[in-house]
């Protein structure tokens, strides 16, 4: 009997003789009247053994079988040793097909005595930086040198970008040495994903220069020239930000440490033993790792701008009802199945001509604006071109302010239409 189920007793009985109510027996065990007299029919008809929960001492239905739990032990110590216990986990859903749960692992481990990978400590207190507001804002780049490959290879440097707003990794590149050349290959394979405004690094004499020689034409500009990974920094228009200790770029750095233990282990549970091997599992490691720890960015916004570049999914909800949560794209082609084409022209165009061509939204001298079902689209743009003296032709979606606007005015027409009926 538990110490809360030891106070039964003596109330119960107290309550049974008359010395106390139900409802001031009920409030002195913190449970309701109801519950309480059933207590009181128990101790009548079974004694004290009816106050003690009927499922004490007997084994849960929800508990993990023996037979799986031995097979995560053997895991434990067998193929995926030396795993964290989420990694361990994510393996044991996904590869090995048991749904279970990052405490289960835990608390298996350490009934077994497994000790853990690293040690849980508290983290020092840091004011954090702000993530940036919009991805490519920032891309943090650095190298981490390491033995990748555990016995089977050389000590090898791990070249990254990692974007700074989402957390996304964006190239990952191995190396020998901490190079030109590597940073070079680095920046090539990120220009793939956009140019980012600014890159986030250390001070190494490949970014920046750290020498105090200056020459008479530097003097005479007030400015050292930059290294040669500079100039290319400065021929795409990328500014570069040093950071002065580790601290400062916290956020890549944390990414090493994950690395190390994550990537290191899938490398090994691959079999994965060359360099070459290693670089070729990057980008699908990459995916995975986007997937699984890429930052969310919670939008909520009434600037429609921010909208449409940040969010490929939306939640419009409108007096507290959910009124669509999906692909904003095809949102935008739910509510207005149309395309808006801008028309620049070089001399005033007839108006009857442009009604035929679609709805006109605006229109001057310079310039149409027709508002055209998708589908007609090819026909509407070869029709203009052939009758309108055109200078330029754009073809986009309707601004995103009409579409919502259009949205809960639909919805709110239907809740006034249902309103009206049920009256």
């Amino acid at each position: 009997m538990s110490d809360k189920e030891a106070q039964r007793p003596g109330i119960v009985r107290a309550a049974r003789s008359g010395k106390v109510t139900n409802a001031e027996g009920a409030l002195a065990l913190g449970i309701s009247v109801r519950q309480f007299r059933r207590l009181k029919v128990a101790d009548k008809r079974l004694g004290v053994e009816g106050l003690i929960h009927g499922n004490r001492g007997r084994p849960s239905a929800r508990r993990l079988k023996e037979a799986d739990r031995n097979r995560i032990v053997e895991l434990i110590n067998g193929r995926y040793a030396g795993l964290n216990d989420c990694h361990l986990t994510e393996k044991l859903r996904e590869l090995e097909k048991l749904e279970i749960s990052r405490e289960t692992v835990r608390q298996i481990r350490l009934a077994e005595h497994i000790a853990p990978v690293r040690r849980r400590r508290a983290p020092p207190h840091r004011s954090r930086r702000l993530r940036q507001a919009r991805e490519g804002a920032m891309v943090l780049i650095d190298a981490s040198q390491h033995l990748w490959l555990e016995e089977r290879g050389p000590l090898w440097n791990l070249l990254g970008a990692l974007d700074d707003a989402t957390g996304k990794i964006l190239v990952l590149h191995f190396r020998q040495h901490e190079d030109l050349h590597g940073y070079t290959k680095l920046l090539r394979r990120l220009t793939t994903h956009g140019l980012p405004c600014a890159l986030y690094g250390d001070r190494l004499s490949v970014f920046v220069r750290n020498d105090d020689h200056w020459s008479l034409e530097e003097q005479l500009a007030g400015e050292q020239t930059p290294t040669q990974f500079g100039l290319m920094l400065a021929e795409l228009a990328i500014g570069y930000i040093t950071a002065h200790s580790p601290q400062a770029k916290g956020r890549i750095e944390r990414l090493w440490e994950t690395l190390q233990d994550r990537l290191v282990a899938e490398l090994r549970l691959r079999g994965i033993d060359t360099i070459e091997e290693a670089e070729a599992y990057l980008p699908e490691f990459i995916r995975d790792y986007n997937q699984r720890f890429g930052a969310a960015v919670l939008l909520t916004s009434h600037y429609m701008d921010d909208v449409t570049a940040l969010c490929p999914r939306v939640i419009v909800i409108d007096r507290g009802h959910l009124v669509y949560d999906g692909d904003l794209q095809e949102l935008v082609r739910r509510v207005r199945p149309d395309k808006r084409v801008s028309i620049r022209l070089s001399a005033p165009a007839d108006r009857a001509l442009l009604d035929k061509l679609g709805t006109v939204v605006s229109a001057d001298a310079a310039q149409v604006v027709l508002s055209v079902p998708a589908a007609k689209v090819n026909v509407v743009v070869r029709d203009a071109l052939a009758a309108l003296p055109v200078v330029d032709l754009t073809i986009e979606d309707p601004p995103l302010e009409e579409v919502m606007r259009e949205l809960f005015s639909a919805q709110r027409g239907e809740a006034g239409g249902h309103k009206q009926a049920g009256a």
